[in-house]
Formats: C-alpha cells, structure tokens, sequence
C-alpha cells in the first residue's frame, strides 16, 4: 500500500493553494471598497456566469459596465 499522494492529488492541492492565495489577494484589493456581504454576493454572480476564468476583479468591472449600460439606456 502506498501512503504517498498521487499526482492528482498533489495538482488539486495545488490548484486550491493557488485559488486560495488568488482570493486573498483579491480580497485584500477589494476591501477598501467592498464589505464581507458584497463580496459574498459577488462570488455567487461570479459562479452563476457560468466562466471558470471570471476572477472577482474582472466580475467588479462587467458589472460596472452593465451599470453603466443601463444607466445610459434609461436617460
């Protein structure tokens, strides 16, 4: 019996170290601006858009555009 991780194990323990590593970094640049709830909400648009490369800083930015977009069509 080897008591040895496999090499899929050792690249999901890698992936989530670096995903990890990825959201406190964002978290960090996003403090200043956005409370704990907001970004608990913003987490939950990010997984509903369906895109598994959708990071929190570009998910702030489509929805300022989509702000924008809106704030524009109704004047």
């Amino acid at each position: 019996m080897n008591d040895e991780p496999s090499k899929a194990q050792l690249e999901a323990a890698r992936m989530e170290m670096a995903e990890s590593s990825r959201k406190s970094h964002e978290d960090n640049a996003l403090k200043p601006f956005l409370n704990q709830q907001q970004i608990k909400q913003l987490d939950q648009w990010i997984k509903k858009q369906n895109d598994p490369r959708l990071n929190r800083i570009e998910a702030v930015r489509r929805l300022i555009e989509i702000g924008l977009l809106i704030e524009i069509g109704l004047r």
